[in-house]
């Protein structure tokens, strides 16, 4: 035993993007390295990690361009991951048990987030992700067919919700709005907005939704929507309030920000529940 029980070795550069099995078994993740790694958590998933899908190339870094490039959504038996990446045109639908690698090209257009649906007969996947306007395609996996949902602005993530209604966070001028799209009518409801937000995340029981930002890691969940609340702490200021949430959690991403700027090796990330006004935890 260590202070790192599952440290995780076999990526050659920064890991930027995560998913977990739907049972915590393995996990799968995306590095800059170019590769799509399956790891193990427990002894009943097997013992050593394997390459699950290799893009040909490393990624290139681009200095102060903090799109996210990496995208990983898992199928809810978890039977195969799909990938996607800024500057490929293809999703790639990976079976973990061996076998063909099914391949959605956009015709040209780099594709980013990809969202798995409920029922895991579909995927959505952000078309034209980093310019303006782009597009959402919602693939058919049984039937190939692919619908299109045209977006004001440059699609940064995509989520589902257990009703089969999805969610996006699209780049406007000015800030980052969230919307919810009826797939059924192919119409968008926008249900809130943001400076940065950029990522979307569900809950594994699928009751609450967060949404997260570069600055402050600000968020809050929409389903259900008021019963918890996240604040990011930053240097000191909080993000949102969360009054009106019975839960709130509070996160200081970096505490020691000046000296992780200086590239110290000391810092940390604090995080703290209340309930009703009061610290419960952290």
């Amino acid at each position: 035993r260590g202070p790192h029980p599952h440290l995780l070795r076999g990526h050659t550069s920064r890991v930027r993007e995560l998913a977990f099995a739907p049972d915590g078994s393995w996990l799968v993740s995306s590095a800059e390295d170019g590769t799509v790694r399956w790891w193990p958590l427990t002894p009943a998933a097997g013992a050593e990690s394997r390459v699950l899908f290799d893009w040909g190339r490393p990624w290139v870094r681009v200095p102060y361009d903090y799109y996210h490039p990496h995208f990983l959504a898992v199928a809810p038996d978890g039977s195969w991951v799909a990938t996607t990446g800024q500057d490929f045109d293809t999703v790639n639908v990976v079976p973990f048990g061996g076998g063909e690698t099914r391949r959605l090209q956009s015709g040209g257009e780099p594709l980013g987030a990809v969202a798995v649906a409920p029922d895991g007969r579909s995927l959505a996947v952000a078309s034209s992700a980093s310019v303006t306007p782009g597009r959402i395609l919602v693939w058919e996996l049984e039937s190939d067919a692919v619908t299109r949902l045209e977006s004001e602005g440059r699609v940064l993530d995509l989520q589902f919700l257990p009703d089969g209604s999805l969610l996006d966070v699209v780049l406007a001028p000015d800030s980052a709005t969230i919307g919810r799209w009826n797939l059924d009518t192919r119409e968008r409801e926008p249900i809130d907005s943001s400076e940065w937000t950029t990522r979307l995340a569900l809950s594994a029981d699928g009751d609450h939704l967060l949404w997260f930002g570069d600055d402050g890691w600000e968020g809050q969940p929409v389903w259900p929507p008021t019963h918890v609340a996240l604040a990011g702490l930053g240097d000191g200021a909080t993000g949102r309030s969360g009054d009106d949430a019975e839960y709130l959690w509070l996160v200081d991403p970096i505490d020691g920000t000046k000296g992780f700027v200086r590239q110290y090796p000391f810092f940390s990330t604090q995080i703290a529940l209340m309930h009703h006004g009061e610290i419960v935890l952290g």
